[in-house]
């Protein structure tokens, strides 16, 4: 599954995580995946990141973005 998500940072000057999940119909987590930006990154206007699943998704959110 792919999803499109736009951010900013505070400061680029340090690393940051992203995690993703992708859940199926009855809301469970079919996939899960950890975005990385080293310290230094300067952000694209929209970030396309693909979600690996074991099962058809329905949905994808970000859970949590943080400094790594």
């Amino acid at each position: 599954m792919q999803v499109r998500y736009s951010l900013s940072f505070r400061t680029s000057s340090k690393a940051h995580l992203c995690q993703l999940v992708a859940r199926d119909f009855a809301a469970n987590t079919v996939g899960e995946i950890t975005d990385r930006f080293p310290a230094g990154t300067l952000m694209p206007a929209t970030i396309v990141s693909t979600i690996p699943t074991r099962v058809a998704a329905v949905n994808a959110a970000i859970i949590r973005c943080a400094i790594a």
